[in-house]
């Protein structure tokens, strides 16, 4: 009998032991859970407000210094130029009043396309592989004053057809000469010629810019710079009915003097352009 006392005894010493061990246990675990909380970090949407109440405009001189600084928080404004990646993580150039940078997107669930004026907030990330200087952004918003249409538009002479026609190759130099002006930094015009398509025969306009690239930066990033701008330039005169061949030629005086360097030829295919001839001067070869 005495056994058996001892033996329920000792049952109910153990049962109560494990109850103790489970309601530490589970005060422990109440703890971590309560430290989880408390140590959570801020939202995407908190570090973006922060990051916008502390950056600064960004100094095109300064980050495309040799001692450009590294993760400053800034912002950009400026016209989205070629896109090379899309979505969130996109890649893109932003053409600024002062200059040209990349942008690199982390995360940004905004839609954006070439052309959108747009401010970006994020942190410097020293330069790209063309040396142009980099942007790591986690903020895109759409400005609301939006850049002019890409090709201006120009009055037409209010005569008859046959002046019309007679002025058309005026009309197509000055709008050339404006998106030039209104979208490439660091380019200059030299001439454009616009002479009438005699092998087509069809009222059509041979358009030959001939442009100079002011720019003193290694061979890379000169040939990705001019072929972006050849690209956007045609992409707009093909909005133009009547342009049907364009043949861009480029001066960079910081590689060759007095000579041109590249030449891109596009033919019309539709309502765009496509890419015929990339030539290169070995001065640019890499």
């Amino acid at each position: 009998m005495k056994k058996l006392l001892f033996v329920g005894l000792s049952a109910l010493l153990l049962a109560g032991c494990g109850d103790n061990q489970k309601e530490s246990s589970g005060e422990v675990e109440d703890n971590k859970t309560e430290e989880t909380v408390e140590t959570k970090g801020p939202t995407q949407d908190e570090l973006n407000a922060k990051l916008k109440e502390e950056a600064v405009e960004a100094d095109y001189k300064e980050l495309n210094s040799d001692n450009a600084p590294d993760k400053k928080k800034v912002f950009v404004k400026g016209e989205i130029g070629a896109v090379f990646e899309e979505g969130i993580l996109g890649t893109f150039i932003l053409n600024n009043e002062n200059g040209i940078y990349t942008v690199n997107l982390l995360s940004v669930d905004e839609k954006y396309e070439t052309g959108d004026n747009v401010t970006v907030y994020g942190t410097t990330n020293g330069k790209d592989e063309t040396g142009i200087p980099q942007i790591s952004a986690t903020i895109l918003e759409h400005n609301k004053e939006k850049t002019e249409a890409q090709t201006p538009t120009v009055d037409k002479p209010e005569v008859n057809e046959e002046k019309v026609v007679i002025n058309r190759d005026v009309a197509i130099e000055e709008i050339t000469n404006k998106i030039i002006e209104q979208n490439y930094n660091q380019t200059t015009v030299n001439k454009i010629t616009v002479n009438e398509n005699l092998g087509l025969n069809d009222g059509s306009y041979i358009v030959l810019p001939y442009l100079k690239w002011d720019a003193m930066n290694n061979s890379k990033r000169t040939k990705r710079l001019i072929e972006m701008y050849s690209d956007d330039l045609a992409a707009n005169l093909a909005k133009e009915g009547d342009i049907s061949e364009i043949t861009v030629f480029w001066e960079v005086p910081y590689h060759l003097e007095g000579k041109n360097v590249a030449k891109f030829t596009y033919t019309k295919n539709g309502d765009s352009m496509s890419i015929g001839e990339r030539w290169y001067d070995p001065s640019l070869k890499e």
